[in-house]
């Protein structure tokens, strides 16, 4: 049946003002009437209606409207209309009454209201603006100016003003300033670091991730891992690494802020929320390749922890797309299904529907290793050939050994011995030396199991000697080409340099000559080794095996002399001088003294000068010794034809383009602030031999340094 009542607006410009509140109260009880025709229809009213039938009509409304829908909207009804009736006390007393009704526990809404909505001085309409503002600025609330940056907190009404504190000091606002303020969210960053620090420190405890989503929105929009930690380091609760290892995965999981997979990530605030189920369903839609995909799930397991359970429909969304790369490609097959198990037990039944994937019947295990080179994507698919071929696991694992990482190629070598099958490992090895070019990080291993003593000579184990040279051209070859891999070259390298080269030295100290000479074979084939880890190994040779240098030794190479100036000299004799002269006969003086005190055996002062005597004593021979292999520098020595000791050279750093002075002298004559060096320096001996136009080649701290020499003269005639 159609509606026949008549419209209210034609009601209030008939002025039917009977019949218009009979329409008013049956419309808003019915919840025909919208909140903005109300207000159009009271505008109307107040114009045609004398004053006082238009305050009650108005109030009816209010009234009508807060009880039939809700106090929120009747206080918007009233905060509507009170432009239109400025002065009417039916409509103020209302209002007061819907602020107390909507904000019961606010102590200081009485005080608030004592100086806006029921004063009757201030216009209603001015009076529930300031109310407004004032209500949301609670005591111990920030907020700021609208036209500056500098936080505030709120202390309240005072005095029938607003007052305030601000880094710099207490502010008191007129109540007509008050509605220009501009709250700020309770977790402000800026504010809770001025005036919540020890809540701060709470906050950084119980939520770390809601911590830096603040600091990032405060200080941000992006943020480097270094200016997170500047911010908040001084917050948090522990050290800053425990609590970072801790709030990490969970910033990751931040749906406001989004972080960077490196080792010191940048933080960026997203312009939406971006839930991290969606996140990593995108990424792993996005992905290029089936490889790439099966990352993206070891990265969100990696980070998921004991979230993973709670996201079964993620993780089978997931495991649906991972079980369709399923095809031609044997390592990909054999990687899926090994992410599928690992999806099942970070969350039982999320793979349920989803048919096991059958694992590979043939294929080189080594090459599908090599294929699925992710350390975490090896050892799933290890773990998945166990368990399901456990007659067969020990066959495919010692076949995959050269193409593993070097971590689980370790700890696979140790299950295979406790089974039994340690005895096959040094095949495996052999097999990695005879193809040294196919799988070079397997290099990393061979010499970690020789450096711990395991697989000797004599029991099958590798040929040390020749190790030791294929692993110099492995370094060699994965610093240059197109295959060029540097981080494995540095891997290759810190294995090799472990301990200061102790393995290299024993393996050289117990070879013959002729091995000796084939090391150094390899060695004169290695084109990008830096000068400096070339010189390293050659003094090895030296010192091992002389005589591979014996014809063609350059007077830098020599280990039996120590090249100083005279000044040099002069200044060390002075100082066993003094060590002979002064310091030994002072401590036997004290010797004596801590003797008499009597009860050696209790007598920690007799120790401890006891012991400074034999620190001192060994110290006086070592010098000693040097000044037996010392000889001084002579002018011939140092030409302008090639770099030697005695040089000064002017070099360009091709790192940075500055240009770079260099004196090369005895290690008794060493100033480096002046530019002064041992010419027995790694960074020295990168320069030896070298002329006009060369570059030495320096690493310093895992970075390649480069210099360029421009010139070379005598230091001797300065």
């Amino acid at each position: 049946m159609a509606d026949t009542r008549p419209a209210l607006r034609k009601l209030a410009k008939n002025q039917r003002f009977d019949e218009l509140e009979e329409g008013l109260i049956e419309e808003i009880e019915d919840g025909s009437l919208a909140l903005d025709e109300l207000v159009s229809v009271l505008t109307m009213t107040c114009h045609r209606a004398d004053p006082g039938l238009a305050e009650t009509l108005c109030w009816i409304a209010v009234t009508t409207f807060a009880e039939h829908r809700g106090k929120d909207e009747g206080m918007v009804v009233a905060q509507s209309v009170a432009p239109l009736l400025p002065k009417s006390e039916l409509i103020r007393e209302e209002m007061a009454g819907l602020f107390t009704a909507l904000h019961p526990d606010r102590e200081d809404l009485p005080g608030i209201l004592g100086v806006t909505v029921t004063d009757q001085r201030v216009p209603l309409d001015v009076a529930a603006e300031q109310a407004n503002a004032l209500v949301e600025l609670a005591p111990r609330s920030f907020f700021r100016e609208r036209a500056g940056r500098e936080a505030g907190q709120s202390i309240g009404v005072i005095d029938g003003a607003f007052h305030s504190r601000f880094r710099d000091g207490p502010k008191v606002f007129p109540l007509d300033r008050v509605p220009t303020l501009v709250p700020l969210p309770s977790d402000d960053f800026r504010s809770m670091l001025a005036f919540e620090k020890e809540q701060l420190g709470e906050f950084a405890e119980k939520d770390p991730c809601g911590l830096v989503e603040a600091c990032v929105r405060a200080m941000g929009p992006r943020l480097t891992y270094r200016d997170l930690r500047t911010h908040i380091m001084d917050i948090v609760p522990q050290p800053w690494s425990a609590w970072w290892n801790e709030a990490r995965p969970k910033v990751k999981r931040s749906a406001w802020v989004e972080m960077s997979g490196t080792a010191q990530p940048t933080f960026e605030l997203r312009k939406k929320p971006l839930s991290h189920e969606m996140r990593v369903r995108a990424e792993f839609d996005e992905a290029e390749t089936s490889f790439d995909q099966l990352l993206v799930v070891l990265d969100y397991l990696g980070e998921a922890g004991d979230h993973a359970a709670g996201e079964v429909e993620l993780i089978h969304g997931i495991a649906e797309g991972v079980a369709e790369m399923a095809g031609d490609d044997r390592a990909i097959d054999l990687g899926a299904a090994a992410v599928i198990r690992l999806l099942s037990r970070a969350a039982p039944g999320s793979v349920d529907g989803i048919e096991e994937l059958d694992l590979p019947g043939d294929g080189d295990p080594a090459l599908m290793m090599a294929t699925l080179e992710d350390v975490r994507l090896q050892r799933a698919a290890l773990e998945l050939v166990r368990e399901r071929r456990p007659e067969e696991f020990a066959d495919f694992h010692l076949a995959a050994l050269p193409a593993l990482s070097p971590e689980l190629a370790e700890s696979t070598a140790r299950e295979l011995e406790e089974v039994g099958r340690g005895g096959d490992i040094p095949g495996v090895m052999s097999s990695i030396i005879e193809t040294p070019g196919r799988y070079p990080a397997a290099f990393i291993w061979l010499f970690k199991e020789v450096s711990a003593g395991r697989y000797l000579p004599e029991e099958g184990g590798p040929d040390r000697p020749r190790l030791l040279g294929l692993i110099l051209l492995a370094i060699d070859k994965s610093f240059r080409g197109e295959g060029a891999d540097k981080k494995l070259a540095v891997r290759i390298r810190s294995a090799l340099m472990a301990r200061n080269f102790a393995m290299a030295k024993e393996i050289l100290t117990n070879c013959t000559t002729e091995e000796a000479g084939k090391v150094k074979e390899c060695l004169d084939r290695c084109f990008s080794i830096s000068d400096d880890f070339r010189a390293k190994v050659a003094d090895l040779l030296v010192d091992t095996h002389h005589v591979l240098y014996a014809s063609n030794l350059e007077v830098w190479e020599l280990t039996d002399v120590l090249y100083t100036t005279p000044a040099g000299l002069e200044k060390k004799r002075a100082e066993l001088d003094d060590l002979v002269m002064n310091v030994l006969p002072h401590i036997a003086e004290m010797i004596g003294k801590a003797a008499a005190e009597g009860d050696l055996s209790e007598n920690a002062e007799y120790h401890g000068w006891l012991e400074q005597r034999d620190r001192q004593s060994e110290r006086a021979n070592g010098m000693q010794a040097d000044l037996k292999m010392a000889r001084v520098i002579q002018p011939e020595m140092a030409g302008e034809l090639a770099v030697s000791i005695g040089s000064k050279v002017t070099a360009r750093d091709q790192n940075t383009g500055e240009t770079k002075k260099f004196t090369f002298l005895g290690p008794w004559d060493v100033d480096t602030e002046n530019g002064i060096y041992s010419y027995r320096a790694p960074l020295s001996l990168s320069f030896m031999g070298k002329k006009p136009g060369d570059v030495a080649v320096f690493d310093y701290d895992d970075e390649t340094r480069r210099f360029e020499i421009i010139s070379i003269c005598s230091a001797l005639d300065e």
